[in-house]
């Protein structure tokens, strides 16, 4: 499954092989249009952990080639959206090698209209003073909600074990065909987007 990113500077981080120190890592990317990029040269942050912040223009499919020391190790399939709410979020922990500081998780969820389902989540993460919100949209440019944000209910009453769940009415799901959603979190003024969806819903049989 290709990582999901939003459209804008997003920061990518590579772990070398055998967390390897010291090296040199590099990589090409290619857009939707398989224009070429120049070569791009990351930063080591610590233990064999390198990241780059790279300025996806357009939406749509690329691919990243990654080179440590000018020798070819990996490539990813990098998925790019124009995306609703904040940009700046964090980017829980996850097993593979290189992932995006915008999305926790991309989910496919198909739904039967006038259905109530509960969504529940695992950040894997201590977000006390922390609120999670829901809400879903038709396309992620629109301005208008098919659901407004909407809070999250956390284990325990806080964000202290990062799992929570939100559970939506036969309102919210008065809908037909494909649709976006997104839980964010929020803190004063901080906004921080952690899981996107992808949400098809069905017409449901009985009525």
């Amino acid at each position: 499954m290709a990582e999901l990113y939003l459209i804008g500077i997003n920061r990518i981080f590579y772990k070398a092989e055998k967390f390897g120190i010291g090296k040199t890592v590099t990589a090409y990317f290619w857009n939707p249009i398989l224009v070429k990029s120049s070569i791009q040269t990351l930063t080591e942050l610590e233990s064999g952990l390198y990241y780059i912040d790279y300025n996806f223009s357009i939406e749509g499919n690329y691919v990243g080639l990654f080179y440590e020391n000018l020798i070819p190790t990996t490539f990813y399939s990098l998925k790019v959206m124009s995306g609703f709410g904040s940009s700046e979020v964090i980017f829980p922990p996850t097993q593979v090698s290189v992932f995006s500081n915008i999305v926790y998780e991309n989910v496919e969820k198909e739904i039967s209209r006038g259905d109530t389902p509960t969504f529940t989540f695992d950040l894997n993460k201590d977000y006390n003073h922390w609120d999670a919100y829901f809400a879903i949209k038709k396309n992620p440019e629109d301005t208008d909600y098919s659901m407004e944000p909407t809070i999250c209910i956390w284990v325990g009453g806080n964000g202290s074990s990062g799992q929570g769940s939100i559970t939506l009415t036969t309102d919210n799901t008065n809908l037909i065909g494909n649709y976006i959603g997104e839980v964010e979190l929020r803190n004063g003024n901080s906004r921080l987007t952690v899981i996107k969806f992808y949400l098809t819903f069905t017409q449901d049989i009985i009525v």
